[in-house]
């Protein structure tokens, strides 16, 4: 017998913040503390903000001067094939991996509370991760009824199992424009200057294990 399988799906999510929760909870705060009687933007057209108090900020501003995207696509694959020499006896060989790959993109521009706050430019973050995770398996199954009122049913098997991860992430500031977005990374200031991070890393784990179980009943 054979049997095998593929599914997936890709997704675009709005990423509304650096932290890559898709929103910012932030907005939610600013909507509630915000001045209902100060205006949304000043006489010269900029956004009303008080950068002196963490608490105060526009959060039409939060919305706005925002760009953030998360892309991912996710892949799963499987097969097994089962061999069965003799009546009762089973042979399964299963072999599958499951595969997710994730980018992501944000952008503050120079308008946003977080550069009036700090003195900048502009802010922008880029990050990537890859989650791999493979399983090979092997069992051996027996079932006989013998007697009329004994049932066996042995099985024995062994399974490999390996995740792993990947992970890359990086900002910049001060940006000569808003118009890049978070597509121009090394256009900043910041990291040329020493003062953006980064960061990747990666991981791996393996798990083999056999096992056994033995099943008798008399009568059920």
């Amino acid at each position: 017998k054979l049997d095998a399988g593929i599914s997936g799906y890709k997704q675009t999510y709005w990423g509304g913040s650096d932290d890559n929760n898709g929103y910012d909870t932030a907005v939610y705060a600013a909507a509630l503390t915000f001045n209902p009687t100060s205006p949304v933007r000043d006489a010269n057209g900029n956004y009303t903000e008080d950068p002196s108090r963490t608490a105060y900020r526009n959060p039409v501003a939060l919305l706005n001067e925002v760009d953030g995207h998360n892309w991912g696509t996710f892949m799963r694959m499987f097969g097994a094939v089962t061999v069965s020499p003799i009546n009762g006896l089973n042979l399964k060989y299963l072999y599958s991996s499951s595969i997710y790959n994730e980018a992501r993109g944000y952008y503050q521009t120079s308008k946003h509370y977080e550069s009036y706050r700090n003195g900048r430019t502009g802010f922008a973050s880029r990050g990537t991760n890859r989650t791999v995770d493979d399983l090979s398996e092997f069992t051996v199954d027996y079932h006989k009824i013998f007697a009329k009122d004994h049932s066996l049913n042995v099985l024995a098997g062994y399974s490999w199992q390996r995740h792993g991860y990947q992970f890359y992430w990086m900002q910049n500031w001060d940006f000569p424009t808003d118009a890049y977005s978070f597509n121009n990374m090394g256009a900043g200031a910041a990291l040329s200057n020493g003062e953006a991070k980064e960061s990747s890393t990666r991981t791996e784990n393996t798990l083999i294990g056999f096992f056994t179980r033995f099943n008798y009943a008399y009568k059920g």
